[in-house]
């Protein structure tokens, strides 16, 4: 036996919960923040927003800059391992997997650098849990992690969005952790400054994820799989219970074991039926982007924290002609380090693009070709056997400024005369006599062209962005609608957009 106990965080409402948890001996801590209750059932904590009144008279947890409740056992919510404040018991660590307020840093970790009594909230897993036992917590808090038990009380809405929740879904924003669409009137009303406390408020009861905060971390990513596995609050929590019991090692086989068991991610059921019609999958994935020239090296890129930011490589543009560190310097950059795609290689025959043609192609269709090359490869699409009807596959692509390469390069060479003008209209170049001049003029322009593309019936087609839909059509014989959506930064999503809807309305 460990001196670690199992908190259940609760809403005050939710009586099955209450009940249940308490039976098996699991302290139920009530979540008061926002709210109001007449009295607070024996043996239960409460927890509070910094600032509120505490009811009963049992242990009390207060959200982060709160303080101490006198005459009152106090725990201090905090996102990272500094010392606590006078007068508090103990901290619940919330690292970066917590639902709702979030540290940057994973929650073992904190712990493992946290010197006082410590009770850790988002483990996500029974063989979390054990690890911050065998760290010395005092406790494991457990909320997001019964969200998909058929106690938890959710909503239809809350239970549709958790039944397709992914690592992409959960969002983190003005230090909270959230589920929600990036287009939402949530995040757009977080970044205008409202606090992700207020539009926490009622979240349960609203069941509306466009307008609430649906707080979501780890917890939530393994609920359905969890609930699919214990089927309902008894089972879940006494699994947690006997991984805190048995160490690391034995509540790790368990977890594997309920992932191989796990065929499929488990669906809520809700009431409400819904309309299948409307779904639509991804069913394959490409990319090149800095540092990754497909999918498998960019996803090892972000497991391993590499960002691929590197100081701009001279052949983009010399930081000694272009760099100044004063911001107001004219025409001139004040930075000099972004993501840039340095190891490309494309290969036209791929494509049946004859190597002529190629060197008048900017990279941006390259890289497209390529990315849609290993989509298709990844979904099966176009493959021997397969049935996909390619007349009927539309390509919608999001592009912002089309050939940026190519087309400043051109657009180099087809302004040369004005440079030159620009020569001659120098006080030093008069003085030169005329033979002097044309010999100047002659080999000012040899070495201004030396690296410009030469100027062909490909170069149009090589630098416009609404040729790189039809360029991809064309390589892989698809014979749906193509084109290019330009929203700027949001293209990507403007297309997103445009597909889905398609998909939908039956264009495709």
């Amino acid at each position: 036996m460990t001196g670690t106990s199992l908190f259940a965080l609760v809403s005050p409402d939710n009586q099955d919960l209450i009940d249940g948890a308490k039976d098996l001996g699991v302290t139920v801590v009530l979540d008061l923040t926002g709210c109001e209750v007449s009295a607070v059932p024996s043996g239960c904590w409460v927890r509070i927003d910094a600032g509120q009144e505490a009811p009963g008279d049992s242990s009390v947890i207060v959200t982060e800059g709160g303080s101490p409740i006198p005459n009152r056992e106090t725990w201090l919510e905090q996102s990272n391992s500094s010392p606590l404040p006078n007068g508090f018991v103990g901290a619940i660590i919330r690292g970066l997997e917590a639902p709702g307020p979030c540290g940057e840093s994973e929650g073992l970790a904190l712990l493992s650098k946290f010197s006082g009594a410590a009770i850790l909230m988002g483990c996500g897993t029974p063989s979390a849990s054990a690890a911050a036992a065998a760290l010395g917590a005092k406790g494991v808090l457990l909320s997001d992690e019964l969200y998909a038990l058929p106690e938890s009380g959710l909503g239809d809405n809350h239970r549709e969005t958790l039944s397709r929740v992914s690592q992409s879904s959960i969002r983190r924003q003005s230090g909270w952790s959230f589920i929600a669409s990036p287009l939402s009137n949530t995040v757009r009303r977080l970044s205008g400054g409202e606090s992700p406390a207020q539009l926490a408020r009622g979240w349960r009861v609203a069941d509306d994820n466009s307008n609430t905060i649906f707080p979501a971390g780890k917890g939530a990513l393994h609920s359905v799989e969890l609930a699919a596995k214990y089927r309902d609050l008894s089972g879940l929590l006494q699994a947690f219970l006997t991984a805190i019991d048995s160490g690391p090692k034995q509540a790790l086989v368990e977890d594997n074991t309920v992932t191989k068991k796990t065929t499929k991610p488990a669906v809520i059921k809700t009431s409400t039926p819904i309309d299948s019609s409307k779904d639509v999958a991804i069913v394959g994935l490409g990319c090149v982007v800095p540092k990754a020239k497909n999918v498998g090296e960019f996803w090892d890129n972000i497991l391993g924290c590499d960002d691929a930011i590197i100081e701009v490589p001279v052949e983009r543009w010399d930081p000694a002609l272009h760099f100044d560190s004063d911001p107001s310097a004219r025409d001139k950059s004040y930075a000099k380090i972004g993501g840039f795609i340095t190891d490309y290689k494309f290969n036209p025959k791929r494509f049946r693009i004859p190597p002529k043609v190629a060197r008048d192609i900017d990279p941006v269709q390259q890289y497209t070709l390529s990315a849609v090359a290993e989509a298709l490869e990844d979904s099966g699409i176009g493959s021997e056997g397969n049935t996909v009807d390619l007349s009927r596959v539309a390509v919608i692509l999001g592009n912002s400024m089309g050939g940026e390469k190519l087309r400043d390069d051109i657009t180099r060479r087809v302004f040369f005369p004005e440079t030159a003008e620009a020569l001659r209209r120098t006080p030093g170049f008069a003085k030169l006599s005329p033979a002097e001049q044309v010999d100047m003029i002659a080999s000012f322009e040899v070495e201004y062209k030396a690296d410009l593309p030469e100027i062909n019936e490909d170069t149009m087609p090589g630098e416009l962005s609404n040729v790189i839909s039809g360029r991809v059509a064309n390589a892989f014989n698809l014979g749906g609608p193509n084109f290019t959506a330009d929203a700027a930064c949001a293209s990507s999503m403007a297309a997103l957009q445009s597909a889905v809807k398609g998909l939908i309305d039956g264009d495709y």
